[in-house]
């Protein structure tokens, strides 16, 4: 058996259709173009700007996927 030592770094562009894979497995989502759009919508085009994403990498596979919204929020009339 080989060992691998995970790792983590911040997710790149290239690695959309790994983690795209990895969400459908553990989320069990049908990995269709509505997905893929939703991920997107969600992720990449936010209003508020792309989320930042990370992933956790075992050898050169993604194992682990994390990401943050970004939000903002209007406090009587400021952001």
């Amino acid at each position: 058996m080989t060992v691998h030592a995970t790792a983590l770094r911040p997710a790149e562009p290239g690695d959309r259709a790994e983690i795209l894979a990895l969400l459908s497995k553990t989320l069990s989502w049908v990995p269709d173009e509505l997905f893929e759009r939703f991920f997107a919508w969600k992720h990449e085009q936010s209003p508020f700007g792309p989320s930042p994403a990370w992933v956790a990498i075992d050898g050169a596979r993604i194992v682990g996927f994390r990401t943050f919204m970004r939000w903002a929020f209007d406090d009587r009339g400021g952001v």
